[in-house]
């Protein structure tokens, strides 16, 4: 290949290098909006607990990067608990559908939101449209044991329709119809699919095509340098 041909492929290129920038990250979804905290230690094993949450509808689709759950006890300091699954459903009440996305074996510390970062676990997590249902399912059974470390909420009133309880038997339910007298704990940190595109930004591959491009400029000016002197 000639230097001049060359030349004309690095331009080309440089020139289609441009890397298309993620979207930024979006405030937290979440429901509760107080800062109470009542545990609520009345789930067996199997069972879930969780919330309905939707995003600005102009963010569609959005890709769930992040899974925070409150967990806690009556007075604190028991030792971790290892908990089924994080699931995320792709709908809200009275049936989020099937689980799209599942995260096994999330490790919970008492008295404290745990974050999960799931951005670059595979699977789906791939919202088209809201509401959706992101739940935790227990391993552990905690009914009835009044100091046993479980899920909480902000106990300043239960939002119909945002909070709910996979139970067994029974399914699902709207937690407030179940008499939870809060908002559940939990959030979700996302991102759009969709957004802007940012100012160009050039790949590596561009800048290793620009690095060549000063190179072969000059063997081209010396080739023709050449040729005038013959």
């Amino acid at each position: 290949m000639s230097l001049v041909r060359l030349f004309g492929c690095l331009v080309a290129l440089g020139l289609a290098a441009p890397v298309s920038a993620q979207c930024p990250t979006e405030p937290a979804l979440l429901n509760y909006n107080g800062g109470g905290n009542t545990t609520c230690p009345c789930f067996v094993a199997g069972e879930e607990a969780g919330v309905v949450l939707t995003a600005p509808a102009a963010h569609y689709p959005i890709e769930i990067l992040k899974i925070r759950v409150g967990w806690s006890s009556q007075f604190g300091g028991n030792p971790q608990s290892l908990e089924q699954a994080l699931h995320i459903y792709p709908a809200g009440l009275p049936n989020p559908g099937a689980r799209q996305f599942t995260l096994p074996g999330p490790l919970l510390t008492d008295g404290f939101i745990n974050e999960f970062d799931i951005e670059f676990i595979p699977g789906n997590k791939i919202i088209n449209s809201g509401p959706f249902t992101v739940t935790l399912e227990f391993l552990n059974a905690n009914a009835g044991q009044i100091f046993s470390s479980s899920v909480f909420h902000d106990g300043n009133g239960c939002q119909p329709g945002k909070n709910v309880i996979k139970a067994i038997p029974g399914g699902w339910n709207d937690a407030c119809a179940l008499g939870v007298t809060g908002d559940w704990v939990f959030e979700v940190v996302y991102r759009r699919v969709n957004c802007a595109p940012a100012v160009p930004a050039v790949s590596h591959e561009g800048l290793v095509a620009s690095a060549l491009l000063l190179v072969l400029a000059a063997g081209l000016a010396l080739e023709r340098s050449r040729h005038v002197l013959a």
